[in-house]
């Protein structure tokens, strides 16, 4: 790559956090390379099989708590991110596989199916409540009447808790999710602190009843004491609630997406009324076009190439899962949860969400129209759309925003 290559893929990273329309970024990224070297030192990779290989190589781990230890002293300050290098996401071996045993019991593929009543009536009940708020007001804000409040109604049922109080926990956890963002500023990390002191508030004394009363639900079955010594203690099993209740914020972004692909592709909406089952292999296709982790981000302990780039151990390298996906990589393979050891433990019940959302509210698109153009995606680790405004498909505005997809771009053809 010449100096003005390198020059441009430096101010197009930057330009991620600001910019309107990422994907345009990202494309223009792939162009210029497969592999960047930021004059900061990290390494950018947007190329699907070096994004593969960097996720599955175990010589490159992720950034882990002895990692903050000896390059950003002083992090310990923040609750927000001890809590955060303390979970799963951050661990590496020996730990990492034992606690991922621990977290992932409930997470059977029977275990999982047994949660498709609970979901189909937190579906129905969402959309409901979205046709109400459209009726009575002329439109509503999808993203809090739906894409918010059905993840954490899922993982409230999916962990014995109450469901009215799902909104207020997603709410925590979005705020906390500033803290893994890239680069946070120390009110942004503050503020992360206060979220995850509420998080851990609200679900200690649950999970220490729990401890003397087990249930059915996953947090029993975390607390449950193992035969091979696994189980977490209460501690740990708050900071993998909380981690859960972070990761219903990748839910919401998918949710959202696939509602604004439905609601501006009548082909697609069409297909899904008539062939509810197309919902598993669309719902797919959503997740790799638009994966709810954008970046996945790793460190080199041992010295590699990727493609033509030497890369040193001790470097940082960031893998773009959606230039990356776009890429085309062989059916079923997407990085859309990630790969490897560190592959998202709560895609199951994502995969069940999206997949009974989508017959549920393709039936529902005839009556919804987009009220205004989308919001500008926000945040680069965890991409989102803060609102999306819908209303009485009587009262169509035909303002489309960027983004639209179209049923060939997801690769669904019409019957």
């Amino acid at each position: 790559m010449g100096s003005a290559d390198a020059v441009e893929a430096a101010r197009l990273v930057l330009a991620l956090r600001t910019c309107e329309d990422q994907a345009a970024v990202y494309a223009r990224l792939a162009q210029l390379g497969p592999v960047h070297v930021m004059p900061w030192k990290a390494v950018v990779v947007s190329d699907y099989t070096l994004c593969r290989r960097v996720l599955l190589d175990r010589r490159c781990e992720v950034l882990d708590a002895s990692w903050r230890d000896r390059l950003t002293p002083g992090w310990r300050a923040n609750p927000s991110l001890v809590a955060f290098h303390s979970s799963l996401l951050t661990t590496n071996p020996p730990r990492h596989a034992p606690l991922r045993g621990s977290l992932t019991a409930g997470l059977s593929p029977g275990q999982v199916t047994a949660m498709r009543p609970a979901v189909t009536a937190a579906v129905e009940g969402c959309l409901d409540d979205l046709a109400g708020v459209v009726a009575r007001e002329g439109e509503a804000d999808l993203v809090s009447v739906l894409s918010e409040r059905l993840p954490g109604e899922m993982l409230c049922a999916w962990m014995g808790l109450p469901a009215h109080d799902a909104p207020h926990l997603i709410r925590l956890a979005r705020r906390w999710s500033v803290a893994c963002e890239l680069g946070p500023t120390p009110a942004q990390l503050a503020d992360a602190d206060r979220a995850y002191a509420g998080l851990r508030d609200y679900l200690l004394p649950h999970l220490l009843h729990r401890s003397h009363t087990p249930g059915e639900d996953a947090l029993s079955q975390w607390l449950a004491p193992a035969p091979d010594g696994g189980g977490l203690d209460p501690a740990e099993a708050v900071t993998h609630a909380a981690l859960m209740f972070l990761g219903a914020k990748d839910l919401t972004a998918l949710i959202t997406s696939a509602a604004h692909t439905l609601l501006t592709d009548a082909s697609l909406a069409g297909r899904l009324r008539e062939d509810p089952a197309a919902a598993v292999t669309t719902a797919e296709e959503l997740a790799r076009q638009r994966p709810p982790i954008a970046v996945l981000t790793r460190v080199a302990t041992a010295g590699m190439r990727l493609g033509d780039v030497s890369v040193e151990a001790g470097r940082i390298v960031h893998t773009l899962l959606q230039p990356a996906n776009c890429g085309g990589p062989p059916a079923g393979t997407a990085l859309a949860f990630g790969a490897g050891a560190h592959y998202c433990p709560g895609a199951s019940l994502t995969r069940l969400c999206l997949r009974t959302l989508l017959p549920h509210l393709a039936r529902r698109v005839p009556d919804l129209s987009l009220a205004a153009a989308p919001s500008t995606v926000e945040g680069v680790v965890f991409p989102r759309l803060r609102s999306l405004l819908v209303g009485a498909a009587a009262v169509r505005q035909r303002r489309v925003g960027r983004g639209q997809a179209s049923v060939r771009e997801l690769g669904v053809a019409p019957k």
